[in-house]
């Protein structure tokens, strides 16, 4: 049986919000896909230049800041970061699939807690609010994605 331990997001990630670039709707020289709120999930949101851009590798997990969908994430996508986009890269505490699984699993929980008044923001305190429990092996962590029963912690059964 693996252990299980539980820490605050910002223990386990390093977190980057992308900026304003040039973009098009055409690929040109030092262009590369620009990963905003469609392109996190998979779609097209065109083209962007990648001077002075943040650039999200594949093992990142790209989490949606700002909108109504705020709080929805993606991963295994390489691009520039939109400036309504976070980009948070794993530590070595946890696998970065397991942390996508994980952040999947809390989108209800961090909608709740949306900030602003007019555009809904994910809370700035995010990193330190959100707690997450995982299996400190990284071989479970790899096999088990949260979603499984396999990678549900045991239940405490009450001693009679």
């Amino acid at each position: 049986m693996s252990e299980w331990i539980e820490a605050p997001l910002s223990q386990l990630v390093t977190f980057q919000k992308g900026r304003k670039v040039d973009t098009s709707p055409f690929i040109k020289d030092n262009y590369v896909a620009y990963l905003g709120a469609s392109g996190i999930e998979g779609g097209n949101d065109g083209y962007a230049s990648t001077k002075f851009a943040v650039l999200a590798k594949s093992t990142d997990t790209l989490m949606l800041w700002d909108g109504e969908r705020s709080g929805l994430v993606g991963y295994g996508k390489q691009g520039v970061v939109a400036s309504t986009v976070s980009k948070l890269s794993p530590n070595d505490k946890i696998e970065p699939q397991f942390l996508f699984f994980l952040l999947s699993d809390r989108f209800a929980w961090i909608q709740h807690r949306r900030t602003g008044t007019g555009v809904p923001h994910v809370p700035k305190d995010l990193g330190r609010i959100l707690r997450l429990r995982y299996p400190k092996s990284s071989d479970v962590q790899k096999k088990s994605p949260p979603s499984s029963p396999a990678s549900t912690p045991p239940s405490k059964k009450p001693k009679r």
